[in-house]
C-alpha cells in the first residue's frame, strides 16, 4: 500500500461521519429527484445532478472533512463489478440513468460505506498498576551517535546587487 493510500484510509476513517452527513444533506436537496438533473451539473431551477449535489452541500456547509464524491463512486463500482469509468465516473454513471431510483440506491449505499468507515469507540485504556513506593526504575540507555562537525573556514563571497 502506497503513502497515498494509506493517507486516503486513514482519512476515510476520520471523515466517515462527516461524509454520511453530507451524502444525506444531498439526498435532502435532492428532494427525491425533484431536484436531480441530467447533462449539466446544476441548472437555473437549482436542480443538481450528483457531481453538482456534492459541490453544493460542500460549499454551503462549510464541511470540508467530508468527501461525498469518493463514497459515491465506490457505490458506483459495487454495481459495475468494480469499476468506474476513469475519465467521468461520476457524471457518466448519472447521465446514463433512467430515473433517479438508482441514484437514490447509490446515495444509499453510499452511505452505508461511510458509516462503516467511521473509527470503532474507543474503548477505556486499561487500568495500570500503582506505583511501587520506593521503586527505582533502570536509566533508559540511549545508543551513542558520533556526531561530525565541520568547522573549515569558508571563504566569503559578496552578494550582487540587484538594480
Amino acid at each position: 500500500m502506497s503513502i497515498k493510500d494509506s493517507f486516503r484510509k486513514r482519512m476515510q476513517t476520520l471523515t466517515g461521519r462527516e461524509s454520511v452527513a453530507a451524502l444525506k444533506a444531498m439526498e435532502n436537496h435532492l428532494q427525491g429527484g425533484a431536484k436531480w438533473t441530467q447533462g449539466a451539473y446544476e441548472r437555473g431551477d437549482g436542480s443538481k445532478c450528483l457531481v453538482g449535489a456534492a459541490n453544493y452541500v460542500q460549499r454551503t456547509t462549510g464541511n470540508k472533512l467530508a468527501d461525498p464524491k469518493y463514497w459515491i463512486g465506490r457505490a458506483i463500482a459495487e454495481r459495475q463489478g468494480g469499476v468506474v469509468s476513469p475519465i467521468l465516473g461520476i457524471e457518466s454513471f448519472n447521465d446514463s440513468r433512467g430515473s433517479y431510483h438508482e441514484i437514490a440506491g447509490v446515495l444509499g449505499r453510499a452511505k452505508e460505506l461511510a458509516a462503516g468507515a467511521q473509527l470503532p469507540a474507543s474503548r477505556p485504556a486499561p487500568a495500570l498498576p500503582p506505583p511501587v513506593a520506593g521503586e527505582i526504575l533502570p536509566p533508559v540507555q540511549h545508543e551513542a551517535v558520533p556526531v561530525m562537525i565541520d568547522v573549515t573556514p569558508r571563504a566569503r563571497v559578496p552578494a550582487r546587487r540587484r538594480d
